[in-house]
Formats: structure tokens, sequence, C-alpha cells
């Protein structure tokens, strides 16, 4: 079978990007100022449709709810989307006033809701049972731990077997363990590690150079 490549103009270089588990939509989030997670970054975020390269959704045109009530700001900024499997419901990253949230988006009716805060670059389980992140656990500005959040239950807990700060989106192997990147102490080296999401082993490296 052949495939048409369909080009899409891009502000900046595109990352954190994911592909809904029927193939149906893709996202990618694109750092319009600088490639850094610094106060002055900017991102662009956008869901598209990927068997007509058409843009389905731009997230700064969601409307946001905290707590029952519409939530605003002028420096919103969006990235990290994980899709669900029911074709709707998905999760991303916002960033305002200096702290981070975790959103449930609903992708027909255009709004997030605001599960948790201290949370980065969200990734959903293949059963749609976790989102695993990074979360913030202060007060280095780099103290990023991996934790897991049962959606049934709304019960959050630290990844046991990972316990050093961890600056990635993850990405699940399977039911239970996660994939992220762990650079090397004064290199550049990245090596893709393997940690179980539920049990309390020690993260192993499965990949070596791999990033």
């Amino acid at each position: 079978m052949l495939f048409r490549s369909t080009p899409i103009t891009l502000e900046g270089k595109p990352s954190r990007a994911r592909v809904s588990a029927d193939g149906k939509y893709g996202a990618f989030t694109v750092f319009v100022l600088g490639d850094g997670y610094d106060t002055s970054f900017s991102t662009r975020t956008t869901i598209v449709d990927m068997a007509s390269a058409t843009v389905v959704a731009d997230l700064e045109s969601f409307a946001v709810f905290r707590d029952g009530e519409r939530f605003t700001a002028k420096d919103f900024n969006f990235w990290g989307v994980t899709f669900a499997h029911d074709g709707n419901t998905f999760y991303a990253s916002l960033r305002t006033n200096g702290k981070t949230y975790l959103l449930r988006g609903d992708l027909a009716g255009r709004r997030f809701t605001v599960l948790r805060d201290n949370v980065e670059c969200p990734s959903v389980s293949p059963d749609d049972r976790f989102v695993a992140f990074k979360k913030f656990i202060g007060p280095d500005p780099g103290a990023w731990r991996l934790a897991v959040l049962e959606l049934s239950t709304m019960k959050e807990r630290l990844v046991a077997g990972e316990n050093r700060y961890i600056d990635d989106q993850v990405e699940w192997l399977d039911g239970d363990r996660l994939l992220y990147a762990v650079t090397r102490r004064t290199t550049s080296i990245a090596d893709v590690w393997v940690a179980s999401a539920t049990g309390d082993g020690p993260a192993k490296i499965l990949l070596p150079q791999a990033e």
C-alpha cells in the first residue's frame, strides 16, 4: 500500500508526539521560544486527523474547568497529550502562573477538567486504568518523580522502583511497565529505562544509548 505524506507547517520543532490507539488522531507540541523548560517558554499543542493531515483542534481553544468553575488565564500553555481508547478522552499538561496541572480532555466537548496539580507529561495505560506522569515534589526546581494515578479511585502513588528525578514523558511498555529516558551524569548520552508502575522492584536499563 502506498501512503502519501502531507506536510503540516509548524512554528517550531515538534516534540511530545503521540498517536491514538486506533491511529485516527495524532498530537504534538511545538515549543515556540527555545527548547528548555524555563519561565519564558511558550507552547502550541495541536491534535490532527492522521488520515487527512488536517488540524482537529488547538488545545488553546478548549475551555478549562477547575472544581466546577471556569478557569482562565492569559499564560496558559498546554503539552504532553496522551489518548485514551474511547476515541474522545485524552490527558494533557497545563502550565499557568508558574504551576502545572494534569487535565482530562473531552475532544468532542472541547473542554478540560483539572484533575491534579504539580503534574506534567501524562501517559495513559493500555487498559485506561492508570495515568503515569512526572510529579513535582520540590523544593528543587528539577525535583520530578515518576507517579501513577489510578483513575477509578483517584489514588496516586510514586513509582517505588525509581527514586531518581526524571524529566520525561513516560510510555507504557505493557500493562505494568513504564519506559522513560535518563541521561547519564556528565554526558549527553541517554538510556531507556524500565520500571514497574505497581511493583517495588528496582528500575533497569532496557536499551542503552537509545533515547
